[in-house]
């Protein structure tokens, strides 16, 4: 996340008094001679262009390091039931899934969560999936 930085060198009495009256938010407020940023900002950005130059900079994030996409295989499908009873909708995302996977070339794994449900998880290789994930 970014933030701003104030830089108190850079900012004289008087450009204290225009960067609490610039901010439309009143989130920068003069403070023993200085400012203070609170949590109002809403960062519009508004004072690092329009106040005194140099007196508040934007420090961006570190960027993040690239994922590694080719990690990811498979297709998995969160698989609903109740009472032994697979969901219309679980059934139609196992199809699409399967549509993806004819694409990619991966698997598809279905995920299935509730008490008793093996005979809902055979149903489920039967749906398409070519592995299913029970937690029962």
């Amino acid at each position: 996340m970014a933030e701003l930085v104030i830089h108190s060198e850079q900012i004289t009495p008087e450009g204290a008094i225009q960067l609490s009256a610039l901010c439309p938010f009143g989130a920068i407020r003069e403070k023993e001679g200085g400012i203070e940023i609170g949590q109002e900002c809403r960062m519009c950005g508004l004072c690092i262009r329009k106040g005194p130059k140099g007196a508040i900079t934007l420090k961006e994030d570190e960027p993040k390091a690239e994922t590694d996409l080719s990690l990811w295989k498979g297709v998995a499908v969160f698989c609903e039931q109740q009472e032994g009873q697979l969901h219309t909708v679980s059934r139609e995302l196992l199809g699409k899934a399967r549509e993806l996977a004819a694409v990619t070339g991966e698997p598809v794994y279905a995920l299935l969560m509730g008490y008793r449900v093996e005979d809902t998880a055979k149903k489920l290789l039967q749906c398409g999936a070519d592995k299913v994930y029970v937690y029962d």
